[in-house]
């Protein structure tokens, strides 16, 4: 029940910071920057961890069963990681752009271009990072989330993720 409690105290507070955020952002994109760009892409990112990874970890810690069916559990186990990928990859991004900022101060003109090229494989290497958690791991039909031993788990990459119910 604490970490029910935790999650939900966490998602209201992400909720309304990243949403903060984007809203700013998107009010005032007639003033565009490289900068303003990738804080928009880390809120995108912190929003799908937001709105999808916290209401499932809530879910599962309440219910301690999954529900929802094989795809939707396949959804979700590719949109799970998915967030986290993104976040870190764009944050490496804002450090290279950041980098090349201070180390070659003069080349502006190829800055808007590489920024945009980084935040689109920081997008590209989230979804090859987490395609292999909706592969078929040999769990049969509906059995990829739910109750593992003492605690929920979820299947993907052929192992089993427990998620700390009494495990």
């Amino acid at each position: 029940m604490v970490s029910v409690i935790a999650y939900s105290v966490l998602f209201f507070i992400a909720a309304f910071g990243n949403l903060t955020v984007f809203i700013t952002l998107f009010r005032n994109r007639h003033r565009r920057s490289r900068v303003n760009l990738f804080i928009m892409h880390l809120s995108i990112a912190d929003m799908i961890v937001t709105f999808v990874m916290i209401p499932m970890e809530i879910g599962w810690h309440a219910t301690v069963s999954w529900r929802a069916g094989d795809v939707a559990c396949r959804v979700l186990m590719f949109c799970r990681p998915f967030g986290f990928y993104l976040s870190s990859f764009i944050l490496v991004a804002i450090s290279l752009d950041r980098y090349f900022a201070i180390r070659h101060p003069m080349s502006i003109s190829d800055a808007d271009k590489r920024g945009k090229l980084m935040l689109l494989m920081a997008w590209i290497f989230s979804v090859v990072a987490s395609t292999p958690q909706v592969g078929d791991d040999g769990a049969p039909s509906g059995a990829r989330c739910g109750v593992a031993g003492h605690g929920v788990g979820m299947r993907g990459c052929g192992s089993e993720i427990a998620l700390g119910m009494g495990s």
